[in-house]
């Protein structure tokens, strides 16, 4: 702490001590240093008046960041909060995709914040949050909340970023759930009434449970002036993934008009071809083989 062992918080403390040192010593030819010691060393028993001052500013300093530590937590977890309760609303809905993001206040990047990183999860959004609070704790980051329709990001799969894709595999696995599990809610909802949804739900529970045929999903469009003949999918194992089919050809093809047909394919026949066919419809047929070894298995049990 130097010939007059006086430390000090600030540039303007040390300037008036020198100044005080230069009337009486103007010969002197005083030199500056600038540290920093760890916590526990700083605040042994003063020495002197000085510092006491000093330690006095730093215990301030101190206790002011944990102040604004609290102040920012508290504003956090209130924010937390309203944004768990809108998604409440956001995991019913059918129609639509939420996401979380993390943004830097006052230099925010839309749609998806820093990374342009979707986040299906409060939980992995403030995750990547406190990552970069340690990285740059300067700064002030903040987890927003946001929707696209589900044709958007039905379009996206399979062609897009790795982080991405994993938000819409998991959005979904949700849609799956909503569409074969959940009741039905009215808005935000796929189907159009309680008695369609819960017809689909029962041929559906029906189909995956029979050994003897095979349950499909096919998106069909009339023909057209521009296109004149009819316009059909691969046969799909979830509704969910003809509904992807849909997104991405309308996308192409706006004029054309999509419907999701389904039904059923005797098993024997599907298992004729098995091996023997092209790699599309040979996933289906992975699919259904693996649903009725499943089946197969619980009657074993």
């Amino acid at each position: 702490m130097g010939t007059w062992d006086a430390p000090f918080f600030s540039i303007d403390e040390l300037n008036e001590f020198a100044q005080e040192i230069y009337k009486s010593n103007p010969e002197l030819d005083l030199q500056y240093f600038e540290g920093a010691m760890i916590l526990e060393r700083a605040m042994r028993p003063a020495a002197n008046k000085y510092w006491a001052n000093w330690q006095q500013k730093h215990k301030e300093r101190i206790a002011n960041i944990e102040l604004q530590k609290t102040l920012k937590a508290q504003k956090n977890q209130e924010r937390k909060e309203k944004l768990l309760k809108r998604l409440e609303l956001e995991k019913t809905l059918e129609n639509s995709c939420y996401y979380f993001s993390v943004f830097q206040k006052d230099k925010e990047v839309f749609p998806f914040g820093l990374d342009q990183t979707p986040f299906f999860a409060y939980e992995e959004a403030e995750k990547a949050m406190q990552r970069y609070e340690l990285f740059y704790s300067e700064k002030d980051f903040y987890i927003g909340l946001g929707a696209f329709d589900l044709d958007y990001m039905l379009r996206g799969d399979g062609k897009t970023e790795e982080v991405e894709q994993h938000w819409i595999n998991q959005h979904k696995q949700r849609l799956e759930d909503l569409f074969n599990n959940d009741d039905f809610l009215g808005h935000g909802s796929y189907f159009s009434t309680a008695e369609e949804k819960k017809d689909y739900q029962h041929w559906l529970k029906t189909a995956l449970n029979n050994f003897d045929s095979c349950h499909y999903f096919i998106a069909e469009a009339p023909a057209t002036s521009e296109h004149p003949v009819i316009t059909a999918s691969p046969l799909f194992y979830s509704l969910i993934d003809a509904l992807t089919f849909i997104a991405k050809e309308e996308a192409r093809n706006p004029q054309l008009n999509f419907t999701v047909q389904r039904g059923l394919i005797p098993t024997n026949e599907l298992m004729e071809i098995d091996g023997r066919t092209h790699e599309c419809l040979q996933k289906f047929i992975n699919q259904h083989k693996a649903r009725i070894e499943s089946l197969s298995m619980k009657e074993a049990i």
